[in-house]
């Protein structure tokens, strides 16, 4: 849902993901505004009556950003996207979470709000070790790298995965 951004597109995109959801066959993993974000409480709300497989919920900062949804929705699994400076530094805290089953990298929106250019090795390996030590600490799946944002830069994006594998 969360990628139509504007009011004027929001409403026929969430009525658009409601359709493709139930007509899917599958319980995917759909996308939603920020927790912040004055679109959240709609996204959800549209979301509601849906067989879905989880929420996937950028910008957490952190455990507290997750408990509205857990509360609401408690048998859903919840997929924090950690694209900042304070959801990276309380990682540990938000794989913990309750519904928490996997952490996702979003390396892009990190490196903006840390202000540092992309690909920073430095930034990418601590942001990477720093999810997998959470994420092993509280016994849920392996994170989710960031994809790279560059399909033309081969070896770059060979050279990321590679890094990205070794963790």
């Amino acid at each position: 849902v969360e990628a139509a951004r504007g009011t004027t597109r929001e409403v026929p995109f969430r009525v658009a993901v409601a359709q493709w959801v139930r007509a899917c066959g599958q319980q995917p993993l759909v996308r939603v505004n920020a927790p912040d974000s004055s679109f959240f409480a709609e996204d959800c709300a549209a979301l509601a009556h849906l067989a879905l497989g989880g929420l996937v919920v950028p910008k957490v900062n952190d455990a507290g950003d997750l408990a509205p949804l857990h509360a609401s929705w408690p048998g859903i699994g919840l997929f924090p996207l950690i694209e900042t400076a304070t959801g990276l530094e309380n990682a540990p805290s938000i794989a913990r979470a309750a519904g928490v089953r996997q952490l996702l990298l979003g390396a892009l929106d990190l490196h903006a709000e840390c202000g540092i250019d992309f690909p920073n090795p430095g930034l990418m390996e601590y942001a990477r070790l720093r999810l997998v030590l959470a994420s092993r600490m509280h016994a849920i799946e392996p994170p989710i790298d960031s994809p790279h944002p560059s399909l033309h830069q081969l070896d770059e994006v060979s050279e990321d995965a590679r890094a990205a594998a070794t963790l």
